[in-house]
């Protein structure tokens, strides 16, 4: 009777160090509740112009101002979109999917924080991997520090053109600009009043042009491409101008969010909450989750702001079609989906967590239009995370 409670206590509890309180545990919770908390203040303070006063950093523009204009056709947009045309097209709100995740992360995290405080002090909760816990919570605190001064770096040499009437600008300034659009469009309509020489020389109108829009094309230069380009230097956000401050400053915010990933998975790697011995089921609800999904989202933000930076030194005014129907020469399938995707199924199969491909799976599936390389990059993250699963089952059934 005796070898048999033996061993089914031997079953419950795996031959690992176990605790009935750890300090370190504590300690990991609070620089949790700290990180997060800064993450939330920094956020909020991030927002850009609000009532005509800049944001407590001093800048107007958003970070969604900063991105439209580079927005890839993998970008995550409105949720289930049409197609290329309904999902590149200019928005004054953005992707809901940036405010539902990052509001989530944050509400998660405070729930993991209390959690970590609450098992490290109290004798009912067994503690497994106690140093594991505290290094992984000191990665994921810093790489949620480092979250909350991404958007700062992000939008640094960027600028935002307001008028008077709305933003209380500088009124010289706002009216030079508006001399110089108005002599943009000028331009324009002597431009369309030359259309019988652009169909003397073969030139054509614009494809699929919306109803009344007045496009033409000598030869190989589209004219409404040329002055759109001229005029958005002058209009929205100003960024047709190469400016070395501001492609500096994409480029190290790139770098910080690969920083901050690489921390998230390592502290994911470091506990591996889903293997975790005995009973835990708080564990399993709270840092299984919350740990592997911020991992994931940050890998996938990084992606984007690298396609950002990239966009934006080879193109300063901007990726987005005009006029937007043009989507089929400006926003193709790109192979970039699928590649990224295949880092993040190896990711989370290796350390082994199957919630890092989620968020990728979501942004590509549910916000992006529904092409082949997005499908294919779907399926990728769709196998990582069974694949993964599979080994966190193996694992906790030896």
């Amino acid at each position: 009777m005796s070898v048999a409670m033996d061993a089914a206590v031997v079953i419950e509890h795996p031959p690992e160090e176990v605790a009935k309180t750890s300090m370190l545990l504590v300690i990991g919770g609070f620089a949790l509740l700290g990180a997060v908390t800064m993450l939330a203040l920094f956020s909020w303070a991030s927002q850009g112009e609000r009532d005509g006063q800049p944001d407590v950093f001093g800048k107007r523009v958003t970070v969604r101002e900063v991105g439209e204009r580079y927005k890839a056709v993998w970008s995550p947009g409105m949720f289930w979109p049409r197609d290329a045309f309904m999902h590149t097209k200019k928005t004054s709100t953005g992707s809901p999917l940036f405010a539902v995740v990052w509001s989530f992360l944050t509400g998660w995290f405070i729930c993991v924080a209390f959690y970590l405080i609450v098992a490290g002090s109290v004798p009912a909760i067994e503690v497994f991997r106690a140093e594991a816990h505290f290094r992984a919570a000191m990665f994921v605190s810093a790489a949620l520090c480092l979250a909350a001064v991404w958007p700062v770096l992000f939008r640094t040499g960027s600028y935002v053109y307001a008028p008077p009437s709305e933003k209380g600008g500088n009124t010289n300034v706002n009216q030079n600009v508006n001399n110089q659009v108005n002599q943009q469009v000028t331009q324009v309509n002597n431009i369309i009043d030359m259309s019988w020489l652009a169909q003397l020389l073969g030139g054509e109108a614009a494809d699929a042009a919306p109803a009344g829009a007045k496009s033409t094309k000598i030869g190989d230069i589209n004219l409404d491409s040329a002055v759109e380009n001229n005029v958005s230097a002058n209009v929205g956000l100003i960024a047709s101008s190469h400016s070395a401050t501001k492609q500096f400053f994409l480029w190290v915010s790139f770098f910080v969010l690969l920083l901050a990933s690489c921390l998230a998975v390592a502290g994911s790697g470091v506990i591996q909450a889903w293997t975790l011995p005995g009973p835990q089921f708080g564990t399993l609800l709270f840092l299984g989750p919350g740990y592997g999904l911020f991992a994931g989202w940050l890998l996938f933000a990084a992606a984007l702001n690298l396609s950002i930076a990239i966009s934006y030194s080879s193109y300063p005014s901007g990726t987005l079609p005009w006029p937007e129907t043009r989507t089929r020469y400006t926003h193709r399938g790109s192979l970039w989906p699928p590649a990224i995707a295949l880092v993040v199924a190896a990711i989370a199969v290796l350390v082994p967590d199957p919630a890092i491909p989620l968020p990728m799976f979501i942004a590509i599936f549910l916000f992006t239009p529904r092409q082949k390389t997005h499908l294919a990059a779907s399926l990728i993250c769709l196998l990582g995370v069974v694949v993964a699963t599979v080994i966190v089952v193996l694992e906790r059934s030896d």
